[in-house]
């Protein structure tokens, strides 16, 4: 049986929540009989492949041909762990299909999309209202899951992300949950204005030229420009739309403002923005991991408010729940929680002692915002010969 994969639609997009002992691992270690933790969607929503599935190798040749870098797995060493997403899978797989829609009507220019619009409209209230009721709802307080992606989605899905993240640092920042709503209105159609570059300049693996460069600038105003003229503007969203690329040393485009010149949520999205587009593969690079993106904001200097940075940072995990990290007490383990406030020291369940992973007769865990002593060094790449990843009871 063949996986019915349609290769430009595909992506992987993360789980509600109440996925237990679930682990992200590179493609390049997926085996036969590993079991899938996390389901697999098509663009317009449809499942390719359920969680609960065990991976056959016909499967697995067809997610590296597809390009897909990372996976979720069972591993039993997470037993008891849970990782929740503070949205739902639902509202994430309509915020992308709507996302994906409204850019398609922007980019329209023979009329094909006419007559869609106003349904859009409806559709982007609902859509923005459910985002922040889940958060709002939600008693997660750090960010742990990884988000998987293709080329194909990576704007929608990244605009996705960007609502969700901001959604989440206006309740930090005590927004009241009117203003809520733009923030995450703004921060998911902050891309917009991408809909008028060409694609072939987007997805540019070189340098690019001035007057490409100069297009790429150019999209927070298209963005704004389109934005504008539908019945749910905001000044706020619009602001949002338009600056979050301005930054607070006056570096940024499309006006150079700086500081106290930009909107305050304009300069929260800046930053998560930022985060959000370096832990991605690009068709430049391959993706940061959130602890090395944490790292480079540590030396971006005054090009964004430090205070924002701060708040955003305490409740994005540098080492997400199962990422299996080294410590310099020269043991190894996997990451099973993590502190606000404290990013880079999360707590490890250790298994293994030494280079070679031999593994330790009584497992434990280490809370490393507890034990200053001990720092993480590395992070440790899957191997199979060591790992055995089961289907565990009742999945």
């Amino acid at each position: 049986m063949k996986m019915p994969v349609d290769e430009k639609s595909f992506f992987i997009r993360g789980s509600s929540g109440v996925n237990n002992i679930q682990r992200k691992i590179d493609i390049k270690n997926a085996r036969p009989g590993m079991v899938v933790a996390r389901p697999i969607y098509g663009l317009g929503g449809e499942c390719l492949l359920k969680d609960g599935i065990e991976l056959r190798p016909e499967y697995i040749e067809q997610l590296k041909t597809l390009k897909v870098k990372s996976i979720y797995v069972y591993d039993e060493r997470l037993e008891g762990v849970v990782v929740e997403d503070v949205v739902s899978e639902e509202t994430r797989l309509e915020a992308c299909s709507f996302v994906r829609e409204i850019m398609d009507i922007s980019k329209d220019s023979n009329g094909k999309y006419r007559g869609k619009i106003h349904h859009l409209e409806k559709r982007m209230e609902k859509v923005v209202t459910r985002i922040i009721d889940e958060i709002l709802e939600s008693k997660e307080n750090m960010i742990n899951l990884v988000d998987i992606r293709t080329a194909d989605n990576y704007t929608f899905a990244h605009c996705v992300n960007v609502s969700v993240l901001s959604s989440l640092m206006t309740i930090k920042m005590g927004y009241e949950r009117e203003n809520m709503k733009q923030v995450a209105l703004g921060s998911l159609l902050h891309d917009l204005g991408k809909a008028k570059i060409p694609g072939k300049v987007l997805k540019k693996t070189d340098y690019l030229t001035e007057d490409e460069y100069d297009m790429i600038k150019s999209h927070p105003e298209k963005g704004y420009k389109l934005f504008k003229n539908n019945s749910n503007f905001s000044n706020l969203a619009g602001d949002i739309i338009l600056q979050h690329h301005e930054r607070y040393d006056g570096s940024g485009y499309p006006n150079g403002l700086k500081n106290g010149e930009i909107e305050p949520a304009a300069q929260a999205v800046a930053i998560i923005d930022v985060y959000d587009a370096l832990t991605a593969d690009r068709p430049y690079r391959k993706a940061y991991r959130p602890h090395e993106a944490i790292q480079i904001f540590s030396v971006s200097g005054a090009s964004f408010n430090v205070d924002y940075l701060q708040l955003f940072l305490s409740f994005v995990a540098g080492y997400p729940i199962g990422t299996h990290v080294y410590l310099s007490n020269d043991e190894s383990g996997l990451v099973v929680d993590n502190t606000p406030g404290y990013p880079l020291r999360p707590k490890v369940r250790v298994f293994y002692r030494g280079e070679n992973l031999e593994q330790i007769p009584n497992p434990y865990e280490i809370d490393l915002a507890k034990k200053f002593n001990v720092v993480v060094t590395e992070i440790i790449e899957d191997d199979p010969e060591y790992y055995q990843h089961k289907r565990c009871s009742g999945n």
